[in-house]
Parts: structure tokens; C-alpha cells; sequence
């Protein structure tokens, strides 16, 4: 006979849960990143050296080894990630906030790209700009093209949460937009300006449309069920006279 309750400490189904989601969710661009490290190599000087460990040589057999490892590893956690994870939200009855799970397998391969951006690109030393402008143009792409995408699906359940959710990768997008103006024109000061505005501005665009939109919204279905309590009543009344 199944059970209605939902899993709690210390049932086997609650680590399980928990586990796939801090692993899949919250941890994903850094395991990510740490696997593709097997595959970054330092361009810059011969020998090629692995960009992790300058000790091992780009394509030797330690290295070959190194690759096959982070192969296997890469094939065992991005499917269970990708795939589980988006459908595992709705076992946890805590938890408030459920997204559509087609979006959160598109919100997974967004943090794969971002991740593979700062790995593969990551600037050999301070004054390498050039591998800085890639992954700050590269993020700033997948930010917009998030924002865009929860404007357009609105994924969250809970429909205000869209609202937070395209304001962050806003603010996300115009911080790396703030940081290419700063590399190009060499002046911190215009960036640390944008940045402020920007993020006023953005923040202030979030209040109103929750004001505005969501929150008369909410009023209107408080208002009718009200208005249906009362003629509820007021029926019943008449009935039981």
C-alpha cells in the first residue's frame, strides 16, 4: 500500500531528494567547471601544459589519462542533473518554488555554457583582456537569453517569482555589460556609474511592475472571493429561511 506522506528525515527518500539537489542545482557550474578543467590547456608557451597543473604536458599519456577520467565522470553526472533533477522539484513538498522542468533543463545547459566560458577562457594573467572580453560577452549572451526566456515562458509556479527571476539575470547581464565597458575604455569610474544606475533602474522597474500588475491582480481574486463568501451566505441564508 503506498504512502501519501511525504519523505522526511531520516527516510532514505529525504537524502535522496536532497542530495540530487544540491548536487544538480546548486553545485552543477562548479563541478562542471572542475571537470572541463581536464580539458583546458595554456596555449601560450611550449610545451602546451594542462592550465590546472603546469607539471602535466597537454595530450601526454598523464594527460590522456586525465581526460578519460573527467569523461566518465562528465557521462555519469550530466545526465543525472540534466534529466533528474527538473523532475525531482515536485517530490520536495517543501520546497515553495517549482519550475516548468523543460525550462530547467534549459536553465541547466545555460550554467553549462557559462561554465564552460570561464573554463575554457579563463585569462592566463591580469592583463590577459582578451580572454576576459570572451567570457564576459559569452555570460552576458546566456544571461539576456535567460531573462528573455523567463519573460516569454514564465516558468515559476508561482508567477511573481518570474518578475525576481528576470530582474536577477537583468542585473546578472548588466553587471558583465558594465565590466566589458570598463575593460574598453580603461575608466573604472563609468562602469561603477552604469552599474549604479543600471541597477537602480532595474530595481526600481521590478517594484513598479509587482505594484502594478501582480499585486492589483492579487487584490481582484481577494475582492472575488470575497464577493463569493458573502453570496455564498447570503444564498444559504435565503434557503435555510
Amino acid at each position: 500500500m503506498n504512502s501519501a506522506k511525504k519523505a522526511s528525515f531520516p527516510h532514505p527518500q529525504f537524502f535522496l531528494t536532497f542530495c540530487v539537489t544540491i548536487l544538480g542545482a546548486s553545485l552543477f557550474p562548479q563541478v562542471m567547471r572542475y571537470l572541463l578543467y581536464a580539458y583546458v590547456c595554456d596555449y601560450s608557451e611550449l610545451p602546451w601544459t594542462l592550465t590546472r597543473d603546469s607539471d602535466i604536458e597537454c595530450l601526454s599519456d598523464e594527460h590522456a589519462l586525465y581526460m578519460g577520467m573527467g569523461a566518465i565522470a562528465l557521462l555519469i553526472y550530466y545526465p543525472i542533473s540534466t534529466f533528474m533533477f527538473p523532475n525531482f522539484q515536485f517530490q520536495n513538498k517543501v520546497l515553495d518554488l517549482k519550475y516548468d522542468p523543460s525550462f530547467v533543463v534549459l536553465n541547466i545547459q545555460a550554467k553549462l555554457l557559462i561554465s564552460a566560458f570561464t573554463s575554457f577562457f579563463k585569462p592566463v594573467s591580469n592583463v590577459d583582456t582578451e580572454n576576459i572580453k570572451i567570457q564576459l560577452i559569452g555570460c552576458a549572451c546566456v544571461l539576456f537569453c535567460l531573462a528573455f526566456l523567463t519573460f516569454i515562458l514564465k516558468p515559476c509556479l508561482i508567477k511573481k517569482a518570474n518578475v525576481w527571476d528576470i530582474s536577477a539575470y537583468s542585473l546578472a547581464f548588466w553587471v558583465n555589460i558594465c565590466a566589458l565597458v570598463v575593460i574598453f575604455t580603461d575608466n573604472s569610474t563609468i562602469g561603477w556609474i552604469m552599474l549604479g544606475a543600471g541597477s537602480v533602474a532595474i530595481l526600481a522597474l521590478t517594484i513598479f511592475v509587482l505594484k502594478k500588475f501582480y499585486g492589483k491582480k492579487q487584490r481582484k481574486r481577494d475582492n472575488h472571493q470575497i464577493a463569493s463568501v458573502r453570496f455564498n451566505r447570503i444564498f444559504f441564508r435565503k434557503i435555510i429561511i
